[in-house]
């Protein structure tokens, strides 16, 4: 487990990362790992990097091998590092066994009070230079899994109680809504039975749903009933594979749209700008970021219920509702009610499905 604290210089980031490693469980070990503390030890090696812009990259690189290395050995880490880079950040997240981004938002002129190094005072009065929030940009972090306010609205104890929670649900026994699905693509265990799972799945609907209960209602997407044709060469855009799923066209071969764009979901847990026909096998691998796509797909899914491919629709429906959840925090108004009637539809379904089997 990796809980990565970023937050400005003097932001409360490392005071919180020690008070969360003592009340770490007793059961498990976790280490604190400080960017300063990264830069001292890689000093006494004679690697000195300094504060510029290639200098925090190389401190920051050395500090992803670091927390991955003691993920490897079994050990839980507690990084707090300005964190400049994303690019690092989102690939260690896919490296790692549980990821949880927490943003310590504390606002610059707080900071400069605070000022517990000298740096910000240094730095106005011209004595020094790569200083973050001064004469270096500090790049907010763009989808953090938890922010806390570090101005002292919290007690440290109090932000790492609830840094302990969101870890805690990061590594829940259903672990496919949590993290960026986009980056760390879930890999379904179908062994993966018991209450401990189902009571993990039900708790992240009702979290999303909660969170989106302020959305506006939307009536219900009217489907496509023009006659679409799918391209029988070349590269295919999504948007044309959805249109033709809407309208229940047939791929040249006669295999419905529709299913076609199941299987490659189901394949990738994404879905692409475009992908190569005939077959729509081959993927370009760009686009996946697109959450509208997937809302439409569901929204494609839940017409296909009454249909021959049902059992279909309902696999594409559920690991929908996933990726959603996983999103949860970022959708906007209009998107949360399109995904929130996706989650109603898939409860229904599933108390549709389990009392069949009762």
């Amino acid at each position: 487990m990796i809980v990565w604290l970023i937050g400005l210089s003097g932001s409360g980031k490392t005071t919180i990362g020690r008070e969360l490693v003592a009340r770490w469980p007793a059961d498990r070990t976790a280490v604190l790992v400080d960017g300063d503390d990264v830069r001292a030890l890689f000093d006494h090696s004679g690697e000195h990097v300094d504060h510029s812009l290639g200098g925090r990259r190389r401190n920051a690189e050395r500090t992803v091998a670091l927390c991955e290395w003691a993920d490897a050995q079994g050990l839980d880490v507690v990084c707090c590092q300005v964190s400049l880079y994303e690019e690092l950040r989102r690939a260690h997240a896919g490296r790692v066994g549980a990821y949880l981004e927490v943003f310590v938002d504390t606002p610059l002129e707080v900071v400069e009070e605070r000022d517990t190094k000298g740096l910000y005072g240094a730095a106005r009065r011209g004595e020094l230079c790569d200083v973050v929030g001064v004469d270096l940009e500090f790049p907010r972090p763009r989808k953090p899994d938890l922010v806390v306010d570090g101005s002292g609205s919290e007690s440290p104890g109090e932000i790492a109680g609830r840094i302990l929670v969101a870890a805690a649900a990061a590594e829940s026994a259903y672990p496919w809504v949590h993290g960026d699905y986009g980056v760390r693509r879930p890999l379904y265990d179908y062994a993966a039975t018991g209450e401990a799972v189902l009571d993990g799945w039900r708790d992240a609907r009702e979290a999303a749903l909660a969170r989106w209960s302020t959305a506006p209602d939307l009536p219900p997407p009217v489907r496509r009933r023009d006659p679409i044709v799918v391209p029988e060469s070349g590269a295919v855009s999504i948007d044309v594979l959805l249109d033709a799923a809407d309208a229940g066209a047939d791929l040249a071969d006669g295999t419905p749209v529709v299913e076609l764009l199941v299987q490659r979901f189901e394949a990738g847990k994404r879905l692409y700008d475009h992908y190569r026909a005939p077959a729509c096998t081959g993927i370009v691998d760009s686009g996946y970021d697109d959450v509208d796509r997937y809302l439409r797909l569901g929204e494609i899914l839940l017409a296909e219920l009454e249909g021959p491919r049902r059992l279909i629709a309902t696999n594409g429906i559920l690991k929908l509702g996933d990726l959603l959840c996983s999103r949860a925090a970022e959708l906007d108004p209009a998107s949360a009610a399109r995904a929130r009637a996706l989650l109603l539809a898939e409860r229904t379904l599933v108390d549709a499905l389990a009392e069949r089997g009762s």
